[in-house]
C-alpha cells in the first residue's frame, strides 16, 4: 500500500511535464499562425493600396495624353488646311522669310507615337516605363510646336498654341513603378489619326529674279499695270 502511495505522485509528475509541453507549443503553434494571417492581410491591404494609388495615377497621366493627342490632332489639321492656301504664303517661303517654312503635318507624328506606346505600356500595369515614354513624347511635341511655321500659327489661340508642361503626377512615378492593367481609353483613336496623315509639299525653288519670274512676280507687274493704265 505504501510502494502504492509513493508511486503515485510521481507518475502524476511525469503525466504533467509530458503534457503541458504540448499544450504550449499547440497554442503557440496557433498563436503564429493568426499573427502570419493578421500580416498577411495587412501586407495585402498595403499592396492594394498602393496598387489602388497608381492606377489613380495611371488614369490621370492618360488622361493627359488622350487631350495632348487631341489638341495635337487640331493643330495638324490647320496645317493640313495651309497645304491648300499655297498663293497665301509661298512668297515668304521661297524668299526665305524668317518663320515661314513649308508646312508638314507628319511633324507630329513623332509625339503622337510616343505618347501612344506610353498609354499602352501603363495600361498593361508598366507604369514606369509608360512614364519614360510620356517625358520622350513631351519633348517631341515641344519640338514639333517649335518647328510650326507662322501661317499655321496664325490659327491657334491659348487652349492649342504650345505644347503643356509635364503634369505633376509623372514626378512621382519611379523607374519599377507598377500598377494594375485596364483597357486604353477610347480616345487613343487620335494617336492613329495623327499617323495616318501622310500628306507632304515639295519644297519651292528659290527666289532668283535673274532666271526667271515666278507667278507672284507676275502678279505684282499686272497690278504695277493696272495703275499705270489709270
Amino acid at each position: 500500500m505504501a510502494r502504492s502511495t509513493r508511486k503515485a505522485p510521481t507518475a502524476t509528475d511525469r503525466l504533467a511535464t509530458t503534457v503541458k509541453p504540448l499544450r504550449r507549443a499547440a497554442l503557440g503553434d496557433r498563436g503564429s499562425r493568426q499573427l502570419r494571417a493578421i500580416g498577411a492581410r495587412q501586407g495585402n491591404q498595403a499592396l492594394d493600396a498602393r496598387l489602388q494609388q497608381a492606377a489613380g495615377t495611371r488614369d490621370q497621366l492618360l488622361q493627359f495624353i488622350v487631350e495632348r493627342l487631341r489638341t495635337m490632332h487640331t493643330v495638324q489639321g490647320f496645317e493640313q488646311l495651309e497645304m491648300k492656301h499655297e498663293r497665301e504664303w509661298f512668297r515668304a517661303v521661297a524668299k526665305g522669310e524668317a518663320g515661314f517654312h513649308l508646312p508638314d503635318p507628319t511633324r507630329w507624328h513623332q509625339a503622337a507615337h510616343l505618347y501612344q506606346r506610353a498609354a499602352n505600356a501603363m495600361c498593361n500595369g508598366n507604369l514606369g516605363y509608360g512614364a519614360d515614354l510620356m517625358d520622350r513624347a513631351i519633348e517631341a511635341e515641344r519640338a514639333a510646336y517649335a518647328s510650326t511655321p507662322r501661317m499655321v500659327e496664325k490659327h491657334l489661340d491659348h487652349t492649342n498654341n504650345s505644347a503643356a508642361g509635364a503634369p505633376v503626377e509623372l514626378a512621382h512615378v519611379g523607374t519599377e513603378s507598377a500598377c494594375t492593367s485596364r483597357p486604353p481609353p477610347s480616345d487613343l483613336r487620335f494617336a492613329d489619326l495623327i499617323l495616318n496623315v501622310r500628306d507632304k509639299m515639295e519644297r519651292p525653288p528659290p527666289e532668283d529674279e535673274t532666271k526667271h519670274h515666278t507667278w507672284w512676280q507676275e502678279e505684282e507687274e499686272d497690278e504695277e499695270e493696272e495703275e499705270d493704265d489709270e
